[in-house]
C-alpha cells in the first residue's frame, strides 16, 4: 500500500516538462493474491514486516493516509490524503442530455447461423445517409452516435442479403435491429370515394377518387405502382388519382418493399356512367277523329340509346284531359340502343264545349343500367273542327 500511494502521488504531480498535473489514475493488480511483505522499505517507519491487507485498507490509505482503524500510517504525517474529499461525478452531456442514439443487432440466416464478416449498411430512412460496418464472427454489428429517426440495416455476404425491420433510434438509447431473411411482400389496400357505387347495378354516376395504402411488416414499403390500362403501363403512386373516363376501368396496383419483395398485383373494377340516355317518342296518328264510338288505335314508336352502361327499361305516363284512366305497361330494354312500338286505344270524342279539342299526352321515361333517366313526350289531339261530340 505504501509504495502504491507513492506511485499515485507521482502520477498526479505536475509534469516537470509541461507543468500539467495528471487528470486521474486507474488502479489494477496482476497478483493472484495479496501478500505479506517482509522488511517493507516503504513502511512507516521503513523495514517493517507488513501483513496481507484488504482492499478496504488500500481505500483507507487513499482517503485518510492511515489504516481503517487509524493506528497504522501508510503515508508520512502532515500530508493531505490523496483523495481526501469525495470526487464530484462529472456531468457528461452525451449521458445527461443525449442528442444521439445507437443501434445494434445480429445477422443470422434462417437456420440461425451467423453471417461472419458480412458488409453492413445502416441507412437513415429520412435523410438516406448511410453508415458502413461489418459483422463479427457471431454476426454482431452496431452503429453508434446516430441521429434519432428510422433506420434500415442491410447485411450482405456473397449472394446472401439480410434485412432488419425498420428500427426507430431514440436519443440516449440502444435500439435492437436484428437482420434476417425477409421474404414477405407488402399488402396494398385500395379505397374508393364514393365508397360504394352511387348508381344502379354497381355503376358509379360521378368521378371516382382512388387512394392506395401500402403496409409492410418488416423492411417497409419502397414503392407503389398502379395501372389503369390493364397493365400495359404502370405509374408510380404519389397520391390519390381520379377515374373520370366513362366505361369500365380495371385498376391494377402492387407494392414493393425495401427487401425487394414484390406484391402480386391486386385489382378492382370501376364502372362509370355520367351521361343520361336519349329517347324519342312519336304517335301515329297524332290527330284522331270519331270512329262511330269505337276506340282509335294509336301507334307509339320509341327509340332510345345509351352508349355507356346500356339501356334497362322504358315506362310511361298517359294523361287524358278528361281524366279517363289510361296506362301502358313498362318494357324491359337491353343493349346500347333499342326501338319499340306500343299500341294505345283512345276514345276519339270531345265535349261540345271543348273548343281546344281533347288532348292526350304520353310521356316515356327511359332508364339506363346506371339509373340515369331521360323523357320524351308526344301528344294526340281530338280536334274541335272534326264535328264529333
Amino acid at each position: 500500500i505504501e509504495g502504491t500511494l507513492r506511485q499515485t502521488r507521482r502520477a498526479l504531480a505536475p509534469s516537470i516538462v509541461t507543468g500539467n498535473s495528471g487528470i486521474g489514475v486507474t488502479f489494477f493488480s496482476m497478483a493472484t493474491s495479496n501478500i505479506a511483505v517482509p522488511l517493507n522499505p516503504h513502511s512507516i517507519p521503513p523495514g517493517q514486516n507488513t501483513p496481507v491487507r484488504s482492499f478496504a485498507e488500500f481505500a483507507s490509505g487513499l482517503t485518510t493516509g492511515k489504516s481503517v482503524n487509524g493506528v497504522t500510517l501508510y503515508e508520512l504525517p502532515g500530508q493531505t490524503p490523496i483523495f481526501n474529499e469525495p470526487a464530484t461525478i462529472p456531468m457528461l452531456p452525451w449521458k445527461s442530455a443525449p442528442t444521439l442514439g445507437h443501434l445494434m443487432g445480429f445477422a443470422k440466416r434462417a437456420d440461425t447461423t451467423p453471417l461472419d464478416t458480412a458488409s453492413v449498411t445502416i441507412q437513415n430512412l429520412s435523410t438516406d445517409a448511410t453508415r458502413n460496418s461489418a459483422t463479427d464472427g457471431n454476426g454482431f454489428f452496431g452503429g453508434v452516435d446516430l441521429a434519432p429517426g428510422q433506420y434500415l440495416v442491410k447485411v450482405e455476404l456473397g449472394a446472401e442479403t439480410l434485412y432488419s425491420c425498420v428500427a426507430t433510434v431514440t436519443a440516449g438509447n440502444v435500439t435492437r435491429a436484428d437482420a434476417g431473411v425477409d421474404n414477405t411482400a407488402p399488402v396494398t389496400t385500395a379505397t374508393l370515394n364514393p365508397p360504394a357505387p352511387n348508381g344502379s347495378n354497381d355503376w358509379y354516376t360521378s368521378d371516382v377518387t382512388t387512394s392506395l395504402d401500402a403496409a409492410d411488416s418488416c423492411a417497409g414499403v419502397a414503392s407503389t405502382l398502379y395501372s389503369i390500362d390493364g397493365g400495359a403501363t404502370w405509374q408510380p403512386y404519389t397520391g390519390s388519382f381520379v377515374i373520370s373516363q366513362e366505361g369500365i376501368t380495371n385498376i391494377l396496383y402492387r407494392s414493393t418493399d425495401r427487401a425487394g419483395n414484390i406484391e402480386t398485383a391486386r385489382s378492382l373494377t370501376v364502372k362509370l356512367d355520367k351521361t343520361a340516355p336519349t329517347v324519342q317518342l312519336t304517335a301515329n296518328p297524332s290527330t284522331i277523329k270519331g270512329n262511330d264510338g269505337k276506340p282509335v288505335a294509336v301507334t307509339l314508336s320509341g327509340n332510345g340509346a345509351d352508349a355507356i352502361s346500356g339501356l334497362a327499361s322504358v315506362s310511361y305516363v298517359v294523361t287524358d284531359e278528361y281524366g279517363d284512366p289510361l296506362g301502358i305497361a313498362a318494357r324491359t330494354l337491353s343493349g346500347l340502343s333499342a326501338t319499340w312500338t306500343e299500341t294505345l286505344n283512345l276514345e276519339a270524342r270531345r265535349n261540345g264545349n271543348d273548343l281546344n279539342g281533347r288532348l292526350y299526352r304520353v310521356t316515356a321515361t327511359i332508364t339506363d343500367l346506371a339509373g340515369h333517366t331521360a323523357t320524351s313526350t308526344t301528344e294526340i289531339l281530338v280536334p274541335h273542327d272534326q264535328g264529333n261530340n
